[in-house]
């Protein structure tokens, strides 16, 4: 249930940046093509996904790291239970 968590969290990444960013436009470049001038730079709308993209990629590894915590933290509780029943390290 754990892992599953986790794998879930990690997956969540893409949906929630593409939901987060669904009013945003290409974000791509602008200005003219070829060397006729024009400025070729970021749009403010890719600064905000990159922005978003970012934001969503920590909440999802932070979400993940906090269940394998969680897996270490049962694992050990089931090592000592068993040490202490069966009286063998485990």
């Amino acid at each position: 249930k754990r892992l599953r968590g986790a794998s879930d969290s990690l997956k969540g990444i893409g949906i929630q940046s593409a939901y987060r960013s669904a009013g945003l436009g290409d974000g791509g470049y602008y200005g003219r093509y070829d060397n006729y001038g024009g400025f070729f730079g970021e749009t403010s709308d890719a600064a905000q996904r990159r922005a978003i993209e970012t934001q969503e990629k920590t909440t999802g590894a932070t979400k993940a790291l906090g269940q394998f915590r969680n897996i270490e933290e049962a694992t050990s509780a089931t090592r000592r239970a068993m040490t202490e029943r069966y009286k063998v390290e485990f």
